[in-house]
């Protein structure tokens, strides 16, 4: 049933109270009438009265039950029975009244005064015209005879049977009846209309009012979520122009701003401060004054100012800048200015310089330049990377006892030369002979306190050497050919930028000393080519072989060449290039599916080349299965779903794609970061002592689930594994991560589900135990109170009864909400179970847990039923108190006596809160 529905209802049924009130007050008038006359001993017929009690009992059943009928069908159905009996009890009493007497007549223009009162015009209609025709069916049937005449008062002249008589009484009494009907309604029907009018404005008023008010409270909300989302938008444009102007003060990046004539109107950011330049002096002035003498940058600033985006790369001083010019436009299109962002890319700079001395140096290698030569190029690049810095190389002497200077192009020549007779390996012997001792890098920072440099700390400082850092150069194998040292002219020590350089020079000398140890071992062999186990032959300028040893014999036949004979034009031609260039030059060629490298070694004058050839298949073959064996690990670890990474002490050397994906750094930054960066600075010891540290010692423990940080500051839970590998010669860590944050999620979203009640998100009672345990240990060690209160509803099953379960639900659930909101932040509140909870508030005595249940009982009498919520009918709390230590010093001890004094609460009546000290002074 509708709401609409069943307001019509109720208004149809509080319509029949007045007309049964109003006939009850008629009928009562007639009673009152009969029993005057009676007492005056006037003749009154006794059914007449029986009649009237009739209709007081039938008005008085109809009024009670039209109160129950279900709708509104069932109501006007119940009206016209109603009417139909008064028709029926008005003629009777017209019967017993002697038929036309005058008190039948009045009875019947009472009858229809009020019916009608009280009808519409359609049901006016049929009640008066039901009279009527019952009226004159009577007298009818009287004037005939058909039916006894009642008579208890002497009749006249005119009987009730002359015929003048009865059509007088018929015709009088329609008009009559007919008359009031069209009266009584035609003012009724009026006055309804009135009613109605009124009614309806009325209603339509409510309504509008009831709109208004509801536009109004929305309106109210709009405005206030405005003005909150306009005061956040402003603590936020706050926060983010503090940020920015933060961000610009402190960024290594130059915020430049050009107008459309080219002047700079805006000079912001830190990398300006280390140019060394006042703002004054640069703001106003025209950007092509202040870079007059360099055309590729003024060119860049005419294009931007022509409204093109430009990129362009400027030096000031010893600082590279990379600039993104953008033009301004206005509403219209036009150029109104340039707006610039330079950021210091010195490092960048510095990296690509690196990079291309790098591949210089491996250049000279390859060409076969001298050891000297490219050992010399490698400290001066190193020197020019970092400036202030000298540098030197020692080489191992044959019998791996000393040190001797190879390349030091800056140091000091008396120093070098003091030098001369080398430096020994040993524990104590300076930074140099001490790094070769160890297989290590030492720094010194400090020459003069050092006792490393006992025995040649004089000599150093003598010539201002007072810092010096050395790292041994380590072949393949991991056997030390010598040291790289980088000195500086006051105590310090090396920086991270320094430590790449020297890791840098010390792979590049280490592959220019073992490339000359390689050829030195074939020229070696070279001065007794008949002992040597490898193809060596001699080919004079034209081609011709003029030597071959017996190893070269079945070389030869493969090529179906003789001694005196020349050799194929394939290596006619490599020969002559030899001698042109009149250096030694490596081929590879394959014979009788063996694999040999042939080295081609001009003899001086270039009268003929030394032809070396060395059977490789078997390092070829490694080599093939190496890339092999590479590609596969680079295509498994390309395409697994989990991170994977080679980790060599604190540096990554290599990451797969999903490393990139899971921590959002790029590959580049990855191997340039520190790999503890990555990891949560919770688990940074945790993964120290897990293993990942420990590379030297071949150990490695169980795998563990660690945290990461992403490059967005986001934590990556991860199942963290790692394996001893060797990469490069050296001991590393093949380490994969699982990404289990959204597991750890589940297990976290797990452990919170089963520690709270599901229907009110407290938490439940073993969690709350717990947590009220923590806490009275914590007061325990710390010497404070605590106060626990055992809260339980009044009379709860009742409303589980009276209305329904769904409704105690949101009672607790309401109830719940209370406490939690009463309780705070620092009070646990837990449901024990059904109608009863438990609430414990550290650091509180008796007067504060009194103050927590007057706010608990304050705050659930004005709770409200929500719209669109199951009403929660008024309910009220008992609540018991019980302080550490005062009342106990154990948790069930505490939860007892809270309980006792919760019921002592109930037995008094509930809606009240009791302590267990105070019951018990009362018992005392």
């Amino acid at each position: 049933m509708s709401a609409e529905q069943f307001s019509r209802l109720e208004s149809i049924k509080r319509e029949q109270t007045p007309q049964a009130l109003a006939r009850l007050v008629v009928i009562l008038v007639f009673m009152a009438l009969w029993l005057t006359l009676w007492l005056f001993h006037i003749p009154m017929p006794v059914p007449f009265l029986l009649v009237l009690i009739a209709e007081v009992a039938f008005f008085l059943i109809y009024w009670r039950a039209v109160s129950f009928l279900p709708s509104v069908r069932a109501v006007s159905l119940a009206q016209y029975f109603m009417l139909a009996a008064e028709i029926g009890f008005h003629t009777t009493m017209v019967y017993f009244l002697g038929g036309i007497s005058w008190l039948g007549a009045f009875a019947y223009v009472f009858g229809l005064i009020f019916t009608n009162t009280f009808l519409d015009l359609r049901r006016g209609m049929i009640y008066t015209t039901g009279a009527s025709l019952a009226f004159c069916s009577l007298i009818l049937l009287e004037a005939t005879g058909t039916i006894p005449h009642y008579v208890y008062l002497e009749e006249g002249p005119l009987r009730h049977t002359d015929p003048r008589v009865v059509a007088t009484t018929l015709i009088g009494a329609c008009g009559v009846f007919f008359s009031i009907y069209a009266w009584v309604n035609w003012v009724g029907h009026q006055l309804r209309q009135e009613r109605d009018t009124a009614v309806r404005t009325q209603e339509e008023l409510l309504s509008a009012r009831g709109e208004l008010q509801l536009a109004n409270d929305e309106l109210e909300q709009r405005v206030d979520a405005r003005t909150i989302e306009l005061e956040r938008t402003n603590d936020a444009l706050r926060e983010s122009q503090e940020r920015l102007t933060a961000v610009i003060s402190n960024a290594p990046v130059i915020l430049l701003s050009l107008n459309a004539d080219g002047v700079i109107t805006l000079l912001e950011g830190k990398a300006f401060e280390g140019l060394g330049v006042e703002r004054e002096s640069v703001i106003g002035h025209s950007i092509f004054d202040v870079y007059r003498g360099e055309p590729e940058v003024l060119e860049s600033m005419r294009r931007a100012l022509a409204g093109e985006a430009v990129t362009v790369s400027s030096r000031t001083g010893n600082i590279w800048f990379q600039t993104r010019l953008s033009p301004v436009r206005d509403d219209e299109g036009r150029v109104t200015g340039v707006i610039g962002v330079a950021t210091d890319v010195t490092e960048q700079k510095q990296a690509e310089s690196l990079l291309a001395e790098q591949k210089r140096l491996l250049e000279m290698i390859t060409i076969g330049k001298p050891l000297l030569e490219v050992l010399e190029a490698t400290v001066l690049v190193i020197e020019q990377q970092s400036p202030g810095t000298l540098c030197s190389i020692c080489l191992v002497d044959e019998k791996a006892s000393v040190l001797r200077t190879a390349a030091a192009p800056s140091l000091p020549k008396p120093f070098v030369d003091a030098l001369a007779a080398g430096i020994p390996i040993g524990p104590s012997s300076g930074s140099c002979g001490t790094a070769a001792h160890r297989g290590e890098s030492v720094v010194v920072q400090d020459i003069a306190e050092d006792p490393l440099w006992a025995d040649f700390a004089e000599l150093a400082l003598s010539h201002n050497l007072r810092a010096c850092w050395s790292t041994p150069i380590v072949s393949t194998s991991g056997a030390v050919l010598g040291t790289f040292a980088m000195y500086r002219r006051e105590p310090s020590s090396p920086s991270p930028e320094q430590r790449r350089l020297v890791e840098v020079a010390a792979r590049i000398a280490s592959i220019a000393i073992e490339r000359q140890r390689a050829d030195d071992e074939i020229l070696g062999l070279a001065r007794f080519p008949s002992e040597n186990p490898n193809p060596v032959l001699r080919v004079t300028s034209d081609g011709t072989i003029s030597y071959a040893n017996e190893a070269s014999h079945a070389l030869l036949r493969t090529w179906g060449r003789e001694v005196g004979e020349r050799l194929p034009e394939f290596w006619r031609q490599h020969i002559d290039e030899a001698l042109a260039e009149a250096t030694s030059r490596e081929v590879a060629g394959t014979f009788e599916g063996r694999t040999f490298s042939v080295m081609l070694a001009p003899a001086e004058g270039g009268s003929y080349v030394n032809l070396y050839a060395r059977d490789v298949t078997d390092r070829q073959r490694a080599k093939l299965a190496l890339e092999e064996s590479e590609t596969k690990f680079r295509i498994l670890a390309d395409t697994v779903a989990a991170a994977a990474f080679i980790l060599q002490g604190s540096r990554m050397l290599y990451v797969n794609p999903a490393a990139e994906r899971m921590t959002g750094y790029t590959k580049q930054e990855l191997l340039s970061m520190d790999f503890w960066e990555v990891v949560h600075p919770d688990h940074r010891d945790a993964v120290k002592q897990g293993g990942l540290a420990r590379q030297r010692d071949g150990r490695m423990d169980e795998p563990f689930e660690i945290k990461l940080v992403s490059k967005a500051g986001e934590v990556i839970w991860v199942d963290l594994t790692g394996g001893l590998i060797e990469f490069e010669g050296r001991p590393a860590i093949l380490g994969t991560a699982f990404d289990i944050t959204e597991r750890k999620r589940v297990e976290a979203a797990l452990k919170e589900a089963a520690s709270r009640d599901s229907l009110t998100g407290l938490l439940n009672r073993r969690a709350g135990l717990a947590a009220i345990e923590e806490r009275l240990e914590a007061a325990k060690s710390g010497g404070g109170p605590l106060a626990l209160l055992v809260v339980d509803l009044d009379n709860f099953k009742k409303i589980n009864d009276s209305f329904s379960h769904e409704t105690g639900d949101a009672a607790l659930l309401r109830f719940a909400e209370v406490l939690t909101s009463a309780g705070g932040e620092d009070a646990i509140t837990t449901r024990l179970g059904g109608d009863e909870f438990e609430i414990a508030l550290a650091g509180a005595g008796l007067a504060e847990a009194s103050a927590l249940a007057e706010r608990v009982r304050s705050a659930l009498r004005q709770a409200l039923v929500r719209p669109g919520e199951v009403p929660v009918p008024p309910f009220t709390v008992s609540i018991g108190i019980a302080c550490y230590p005062e009342d106990g010093e154990s948790i069930r001890t505490l939860s007892r006596r809270a309980d006792q004094a919760m019921y002592a609460a109930k037995a008094n009546g509930g809606d009240r809160h009791d302590a267990w000290r105070h019951l018990q002074s009362e018992a005392a």
